[in-house]
């Protein structure tokens, strides 16, 4: 909902049964003379053990406190220079998050768990930890979109929400519970740093557009196994091809750089990857026939997530077929 002065955005993962919601509130005070915005944004996942089997035994203390985790964060964009040729907008992105304990696990209380934010019982920036920045410029230049920012995590701090979140929201939860049964750990006072860039272009008047960005990161815990991060698109407008057919495919991986040094061991479509591929045939003006292919997180026969022996989330490539009607 964007009118021009204040605006709002909602995001929910699933209409049906909903347990990721978020909102975004932005205000541009100078209105309409600048796009100048300042916004605030809250998110939670109400249940992220929901999708693990009572079986699991790894997960068991998460199961048993049933914890959500709140996120909030704030944001500015800063427009320098925009018109049709070229633009320049500096943005900058601060976010952290506190879970919430339903059920007493351990040593731990029911409740909010404040020690995830600050290191100690003084509120105060010197006891922050557990954060995230991001700042940069996006616009364009002749056509071109761009998008390069720096980013800077601090401690077991990750963006949200991710491609793959829906697939590791049970470890992430698990992460978080061993940390708050071990705040104290030095291990846990780590920095991961990085530099993200973005490009993306059209050709032919945009009957094909390209779009490809990778994070380079480092920092006391930055290895490429777990932290770089890949995405690549390609969209194909409508009669480009005969017979009306057209399509697109999306690819993100985390850890790419990693797999292909690993050589032989190369894995492209792990749980760490998210592939989207759809090709669409008109059957009529009103009537399209899509086939899609990707990859999604393997489930049981009750709708529990299924992990392989070392926790992780098993990953399966899925096709369908769909009936599309619009005007």
């Amino acid at each position: 909902v964007d009118p021009g002065k204040i605006g709002m955005e909602l995001i929910v993962n699933d209409l049906g049964s909903p347990q990721i919601i978020g909102t975004r509130l932005f205000l541009r005070p100078a209105h309409p003379v600048s796009r100048f915005a300042i916004g605030l944004s809250a998110a939670t996942d109400l249940h992220p053990a929901n999708d693990i089997a009572a079986t699991e035994v790894d997960f068991a203390d998460v199961i048993n406190s049933d914890p959500a985790i709140i996120h909030f964060a704030a944001d500015v964009d800063i427009p320098i220079v925009e018109n049709d040729i070229f633009s320049v907008i500096l943005f900058g992105d601060a976010g952290a998050f506190l879970p919430y304990l339903r059920q007493g696990v351990g040593t731990l209380n029911a409740g909010l768990q404040p020690q995830v934010l600050f290191s100690d019982s003084q509120i105060s920036l010197s006891s922050l930890r557990n954060y995230g920045i991001m700042s940069g410029v996006f616009g364009e230049i002749i056509g071109i979109d761009y998008r390069l920012e720096y980013r800077n995590f601090h401690g077991i701090f990750s963006p949200y929400y991710t491609e793959t979140y829906e697939r590791f929201r049970g470890q992430r939860a698990l992460e978080i519970l061993d940390f708050l049964q071990d705040s104290n750990n030095v291990a846990y006072d780590n920095r991961i740093q990085g530099i993200y860039g973005e490009a993306g272009f059209d050709l032919f008047n945009e009957a094909i557009v390209f779009d490809l960005g990778y994070l380079w990161p480092w920092g006391e815990v930055a290895d490429l196994s777990t932290n770089d991060y890949l995405q690549a698109s390609i969209v194909l407008a409508p009669d480009l091809l005969p017979l009306g057919i057209y399509g697109s495919a999306y690819y993100t991986r985390t850890g790419f750089a990693q797999t292909i040094m690993n050589g032989g061991d190369i894995n492209l479509f792990d749980a760490n990857t998210v592939l989207e591929g759809e090709i669409i045939y008109p059957l009529t003006s009103t009537m399209h026939i899509a086939i899609t292919l990707g990859t999604s997180a393997s489930r049981d026969a009750n709708g529990d997530q299924v992990y392989d022996s070392n926790g992780m989330p098993v990953s399966v490539f899925s096709m369908g077929f769909e009936t599309r009607i619009g005007y």
